[in-house]
């Protein structure tokens, strides 16, 4: 077996590895692939057990064949293994484990982070011939769709990520589905952080009990892990790039794409692949954290400019309901620079009455 013939060709590698082209030498150096480097001592013993016809008696070179799958068989008995451990992406694996990755998956490559695969680099360093005859024996498994969609479950993706795996899937998916429920279990696999940006906490004065009821984040407390989501793309309802746009001082809602991932892809991929409408004021309203927006200096003035663009736009009960929560509120600021206006117009008049002159009115 490979395995127990390591020792006796190590000696050999050295030399061997003399023979290899000096540019696949430095490939084998600085492997394009950082988690499946094929190492000299790699190639000597995949090449040295990658059986060819023999001549003039072919039935020679089927035999050292057959004896030598035979001699790995026997030490699996029993097991879900082959019993042959050879090199893949993720380093020495049992063939069993290793993937074969073909159209229409080669797309989906590089998202595959934790999937042994045949490594990258065979071809070109001359031993594909030893995992061709792997797979002529069903010793390799082909990526089907229910793993692919496994491995991006356990993963959560960046948000530049999302973009290319959502365009590769659009592009594939004529090849990839094959019944109905497959689109919904794409979306429920390829997850993401959603961050609702919690509102700044508000004056540190404020007590406790003054406070509406879920507005308890604007007493000063520390906002929770609730502020950064781990979401689906099948829980998105709603994406960022309609008429309605939330500033960035204001949190979103749990169910809107991302901007991030929407921006690059566009409003009318996002609505004709995704089904995902524009987020509206009145969704917003009812679904966004905004306790502490109100009486936060960085956000009042962007909520109160929203609630008075659109609050035309809500039914006279939800316009009620708007009005009244804002009313509970002691103190709204219309400016972000207030307090420091305030202290600017103090040190003025404090300067005016040293100099003798009546000074100006202060806050």
């Amino acid at each position: 077996t490979v395995a127990t013939a390591a020792a006796a060709i190590d000696a050999a590698a050295g030399d061997a590895a003399a023979g290899i082209p000096t540019d696949v030498n430095a490939q084998l150096a600085t492997a394009a692939f950082e988690r499946e480097p094929l190492s000299a001592r790699d190639v000597v013993l995949l090449r040295a057990h990658t059986f060819s016809r023999s001549s003039p008696d072919q039935r020679i070179g089927q035999e050292l064949l057959n004896a030598f799958f035979a001699g790995n068989a026997s030490q699996s008995a029993g097991q879900n293994e082959s019993g042959m451990i050879v090199p893949s992406s993720k380093g020495p694996v049992d063939t069993k484990k290793i993937f074969l990755v073909g159209p229409p998956f080669t797309g989906a490559l590089a998202f595959l982070r934790d999937l042994p695969l045949v490594p990258r680099t065979a071809a070109e360093l001359g031993v594909s011939a030893f995992y061709d005859m792997l797979t002529s024996r069903d010793m390799l498994s082909r990526l089907k769709l229910d793993k692919l969609l496994e491995m991006f479950r356990l993963q959560i993706f960046e948000h530049s990520e999302v973009v290319r795996i959502i365009s590769w899937f659009q592009n594939s998916q004529k090849h990839l589905l094959t019944n109905p429920k497959d689109d919904e279990r794409f979306r429920k696999s390829v997850r993401f952080n959603v961050c609702l940006k919690d509102a700044p906490r508000a004056s540190a004065d404020r007590k406790e009990s003054d406070l509406a009821e879920g507005d308890a984040i604007s007493a000063g407390r520390s906002p929770s892990s609730d502020d950064v989501l781990v979401k689906s793309l099948f829980d998105m309802a709603h994406q960022p790039l309609g008429a309605f746009r939330i500033p960035p001082q204001l949190p979103t809602t749990q169910t809107t794409l991302p901007l991030a991932i929407a921006k690059p892809l566009g409003a009318s991929f996002l609505k004709e692949y995704l089904n995902l409408s524009p987020l509206t004021f009145s969704e917003w309203w009812k679904h966004a954290n905004i306790a502490g927006c109100a009486e936060a200096p960085a956000c009042a003035p962007h909520l109160l400019r929203l609630a008075a663009e659109h609050l035309d736009f809500l039914s006279p009960k939800e316009q009620e309901a708007a009005l009244s929560w804002m009313r509970k509120r002691r103190c709204i600021p219309v400016a972000a620079a207030d307090a420091r206006a305030c202290a600017a117009q103090r040190r003025a008049a404090a300067d005016a009455s040293a100099g003798g002159a009546g000074g100006s009115r202060a806050c």
